[in-house]
């Protein structure tokens, strides 16, 4: 393992990486973003991004931590008497961190391992998707004037499992859109893969939706339907990086 090109790079960043996370997880479960178990299954996989993807791979996973705790937080209490917020005050708890991150932090290690372009790409892809998601999700019933189920187009009220609005979906795709002009910036990516990336996550939101109509209905959970998000953002981002 000691022969391995990448393992000495990696090393050099285990104790930025474990004091980095330590400090922000802390701060998170202090702040009450997240619960105990969130902090600390966010801590584990914070530093496993940054020692795959050095600081470019973690400005990406941190930009997801908090532009998805700033938009759970957004008017809570108008979305709390409206039945619309997440229970425990918007904590975020273990296994949400591990449906909306795993997957992502997985390509991580896999680009790392095989110094991988597109692996890249998928993992922006994944943190993208999710973002969106969790964008839409949030603010799209606050802001949406005519949420919809797809793929029949019914009108329904706000906060229906798995409706949308073209004004969250909108919101959510500018959330992707500065996650992948962040990656391009940071070099982990092309800066003209941004608009892969836009497209992916669209497609992950989308692909969540469609099921989520359907799904709670018969058993699919919540996690499911995060893991599936990040999925299709992963793939089809990949794809995009295939060659490039």
């Amino acid at each position: 393992m000691e022969n391995f090109p990448g393992w000495a790079p990696m090393m050099e960043r285990l104790w930025p990486a474990v004091s980095l996370n330590l400090v922000a997880a802390t701060l998170a479960w202090v702040g009450r973003a997240v619960s105990g178990t969130g902090a600390l299954v966010g801590a584990g996989l914070g530093v496993t991004v940054y020692l795959t993807l050095d600081w470019r791979g973690y400005l990406v996973f941190a930009s997801f931590v908090v532009l998805g705790s700033a938009v759970t937080r957004w008017r809570y209490p108008e979305k709390a008497q409206r039945g619309l917020a997440q229970e425990r005050g918007g904590a975020r708890g273990g296994r949400h961190a591990l449906a909306n991150c795993a997957l992502g932090v997985g390509c991580a290690v896999l680009a790392w391992w095989f110094d991988s372009p597109a692996l890249r790409w998928a993992f922006v892809g994944a943190f993208a998707a999710a973002l969106a998601d969790t964008v839409g999700s949030e603010l799209g019933p606050l802001y949406g004037r005519r949420p919809i189920l797809l793929p029949s187009g019914r009108r329904v009220p706000p906060g229906t499992e798995g409706a949308v609005s073209g004004e969250g979906t909108l919101l959510g795709l500018v959330a992707a859109a500065l996650l992948g002009a962040e990656a391009g910036l940071s070099g982990l990516l092309p800066l003209r893969g941004i608009g892969w990336i836009v497209l992916a996550a669209g497609l992950g939101s989308l692909a969540e939706s469609m099921v989520a109509a359907v799904g709670n209905r018969r058993g699919v959970s919540n996690e499911a339907l995060n893991l599936l998000t990040t999925l299709v953002g992963a793939v089809v981002a990949g794809w995009g990086g295939v060659g490039r």
